[in-house]
């Protein structure tokens, strides 16, 4: 730094420049930050991640379903244990309303 007072405005004006940039960039990152964190923005992500995972699951059905009228050994004991599956778990529900019929 020299003694010019000339020089000493000049760094003093970059200064205050590389502030306002600071500041401006600053700004924007938390702008960004809030509408990410907006509650709506978080509920229709998600929303929309549900729906991706939904068409992917459905898609993997269709092609197993597919591949098991083709019959496909692998595919058919997958639509077979996830048919047991169903079964199983509407059995348990209609035992569990049957004990609570019971109860009242």
């Amino acid at each position: 730094m020299s003694n010019k007072p000339n020089d000493d405005d000049k760094d003093i004006e970059q200064i205050e420049a590389n502030l306002a940039a600071t500041r401006e960039s600053m700004t924007a990152t938390v702008n960004e930050l809030a509408a990410r964190l907006n509650p709506s923005t978080l509920a229709e992500d998600a929303k929309k991640q549900v729906k991706a995972k939904a068409s992917h699951a459905a898609e993997t059905v269709k092609g197993v379903v597919s591949d098991a009228k083709r019959g496909d050994r692998r595919a058919l004991a997958i639509v077979g244990g996830a048919a047991a599956a169903v079964v199983g778990v509407l059995a348990l529900k209609f035992a569990r309303r049957r004990r609570a019929k019971k109860r009242v």
